[in-house]
């Protein structure tokens, strides 16, 4: 009988799990985030405006009414002030009041002068007006503030005259000044020009 060794299966290796395979990352969507996160990163960042903007528009507001309540030159308007607003009125007042005075006053001494040249040249310069209108002509001496070859100041008047004509302009006080023509009309044209205090006597240019 030979030799021969029993026969003896071999060893199984020992019996291990197979390794389970890491779940793969989803695949990206080509161009980068979808469109779900690039709507809500644009929406986030609109939102994010209007916040600012509105903000800005709060600080805005808020500042300007601060300026608008202020009291003027940080003082307190109290008393006094609404106390000194009814002196001034009445200082404008009293004013125009003065400059009218001063207007009537100038008018009268237009008037006054008409007189003078057309009594003049009715009786002494055969109705030539060229020759009346100087103060030795008119013989007015210091009665009336009749100036000579220069044009009137204020409180003054003067004469332009010509054979058929003349006009007398007469300056007030407050600066007006007004004038009576007579053009060969047969009837004195008054006018005016504000020149001083308007408002006062001379009113559209008539008076």
């Amino acid at each position: 009988m030979s030799d021969l060794t029993p026969y003896e299966p071999a060893p199984s290796p020992e019996h291990r799990p197979a390794p389970v395979p890491a779940p793969s990352a989803p695949p990206a969507s080509p161009g980068g985030d979808g469109p779900r996160e690039l709507w809500r990163r644009a929406n986030a960042a609109t939102r994010g405006t209007v916040i600012g903007v509105l903000v800005a528009l709060l600080v805005a507001a808020s500042f300007a009414a601060g300026r608008l309540t202020a009291p003027d030159g940080g003082g307190d308007a109290g008393p006094d002030r609404a106390a000194d607003a009814p002196a001034e009125t009445a200082l404008s007042a009293a004013e125009l009041a003065r400059a009218r005075t001063d207007d009537d006053a100038a008018k009268r001494v237009a008037r006054d002068l008409v007189t003078f040249v057309e009594s003049c040249a009715a009786v002494a310069a055969d109705g030539d007006y060229s020759r009346c209108r100087t103060t030795s002509q008119l013989n007015v001496g210091s009665t009336l503030p009749l100036v000579d070859g220069s044009e009137p100041g204020r409180g003054e008047a003067a004469i332009a005259a010509s054979r058929d004509g003349f006009r007398v302009v007469s300056v007030s006080a407050s600066g007006n000044s007004f004038t009576l023509a007579e053009e060969g009309t047969g009837q004195p044209v008054r006018t005016c020009t504000d020149g001083g205090a308007k408002d006062a006597g001379c009113v559209g240019g008539v008076w």
